[in-house]
């Protein structure tokens, strides 16, 4: 047997089979205190002569003394030899699951509920799941992801789930006061309406308790594949188109067993499909926005019919007065009201009851004299309970005919 040499004198495959029948496990071997100060972070040592493990704790570097086998092959458990990492499932009072597994099984396949209940708090579980034919019925968003879950207490959890498919994450949904799982979103804080399509192609439809009012989000779990050009009906309801988030129709399919979300625009007869990387709150706004500039538009083309209308109207007038003999001399005068309640204004500039003729505009509105007014002493009294308050203004124009010389 050659001295311990490891540059010159190295062991051969004869003496490592020679050695591998006599050591199974070869432990450091404490014999001072200072030995013992030695020991890295998960370091195991023994002590013969008192029989006796020591241990240098990896996560508060206590030195301390196993006394059970158990406690050596909980250790040993948590240790990876191939990579020689140390996987303690415990860090500074909160634990850590790594795969199911670790959480107790109960006979039952596991869905998000279950994990919550099995973990102990505090505790985290980040591991990857994978049902590929199940993962429906036990409530996964899809079939291949890692999921990751904080439970601080029985009623503080926070669920995310990433599909490693579509690049989707979903946020899941916790009653804390029920301690259960609701569901899963793609968005925070809108857990949304989930329903599932019956049917698909061009008219898959889909059915739920809740009313479905606008700008509504829906978490819709596609079960056939629907086609390009696709509507949808609910409840069985009319068809609305779907359409993507810029408004053109669905020019590809959507497979089965994905979730799509879609808001429902209720003054356009539509859905809208939100891709993953769409904020829910933040397409709600630009529909508000769109509706607004939409309202603003017709406002104002509302505004300019009145202007016409009122030109029209004060046209048809001057025409009617222009067929009497003489000139027509048009005046023109503005009141603002300076008192709440008012209902008489005058008098008027340059108006002469009898003599004049009146033309009244308030709000691009001609007012009919004999139904909204009466002319009184070269003013005016308002009718039918009509008003006004301080800041109105109210336009005069007042026509004046000059007869002619040989009239």
């Amino acid at each position: 047997m050659p001295r311990s040499d490891p540059k010159n004198n190295t062991f051969t495959d004869a003496d490592y089979a020679l050695l591998s029948r006599i050591f199974r496990l070869i432990i450091q071997e404490i014999r001072t205190e200072e030995d013992k100060e030695k020991l890295a972070p998960g370091e195991l040592g023994i002590n013969y002569k008192e029989g006796a493990f020591y241990i240098r704790n990896p996560h508060n570097g206590k030195l301390f003394s196993p006394n059970s086998l158990e406690y050596i092959k909980q250790i040993l458990e948590k240790f990876e030899p191939g990579t020689n990492i140390f996987n303690a499932d415990r860090i500074n009072g909160i634990r850590f699951y790594t795969r199911l597994s670790q959480l107790e099984w109960v006979g039952l396949d596991f869905t998000p509920d279950t994990v919550i209940r099995q973990m102990t708090s505090p505790s985290i579980f980040l591991g990857p799941i994978l049902y590929e034919e199940n993962f429906e019925s036990l409530n996964w968003p899809a079939p291949v992801g890692m999921c990751m879950v904080y439970k601080g207490s029985e009623e503080d959890v926070m669920l995310k789930y990433y599909d490693g498919l579509t690049y989707t994450v979903y946020e899941g949904q916790y009653n804390r006061y029920d301690h259960m799982f609701v569901g899963w979103s793609t968005t925070n804080g809108n857990a949304g309406i989930y329903v599932s399509t019956v049917g698909g192609g061009l008219t898959p439809q889909i059915f739920t308790d809740k009313p479905i009012e606008d700008l509504n989000t829906l978490n819709v779990r596609v079960t056939e594949t629907i086609d390009p050009g696709a509507s949808l009906a609910a409840n069985n309801g009319e068809y609305y188109p779907i359409v993507t988030s810029d408004g053109e129709p669905l020019a590809t399919s959507i497979e089965g067993n994905n979730i799509i979300m879609l808001i429902y625009d209720e003054p356009e007869k539509r859905w809208v499909l939100l891709e993953s990387s769409d904020a829910v709150v933040q397409y709600q706004l630009r529909i508000l926005r769109d509706r607004v500039a939409a309202l603003e538009d017709k406002l104002a083309n509302s505004v300019t019919d009145m202007s016409k209308e009122f030109n029209e109207k004060l046209d048809r007038i001057i025409a009617m007065i222009n067929t009497r003999p003489g000139n027509i001399d048009a005046r023109t005068s503005v009141v603002i009201v300076d008192a709440d309640n008012t209902t008489h204004i005058g008098p008027i500039n340059d108006f002469q009851s009898g003599l004049d003729k009146l033309v009244v505009n308030y709000g691009q509105t001609l007012l009919r004299e004999g139904i909204d007014y009466v002319v009184s002493n070269d003013g005016i009294d308002l009718l039918n309970n009509v008003t006004l308050k301080t800041g109105d203004v109210v336009q005069f124009i007042v026509l004046k005919q000059e007869k002619p010389n040989n009239f």
